[in-house]
């Protein structure tokens, strides 16, 4: 009887020590898809910030360009 216990004890220890690793991997997991979300926001940002220069640039070019066609013209 004496046996089986230990034996018991042993297989809830075991059972333990794999649930709490588990539920370290999952905390883990977890901090991951956290950052990567983070990630793919700022991404998106970053992406408008883009835009946001290309389009000054345009209007920029655009306006050099007119100057110089007006500049031709006359």
């Amino acid at each position: 009887m004496l046996y089986y216990f230990t034996l018991m004890q042993k297989t809830l220890f075991s059972s333990m020590e794999s649930l709490i690793n588990l539920m370290r991997e999952v905390e883990h997991q977890e901090k991951l898809a956290e950052q990567a979300n983070i990630a793919a926001t700022t991404g998106g940002f970053d992406i408008l910030d883009r835009v946001d220069e290309y389009q000054a640039m345009l209007v920029h070019a655009k306006e050099a360009n007119d100057m110089v066609g007006i500049e031709i013209n006359n």
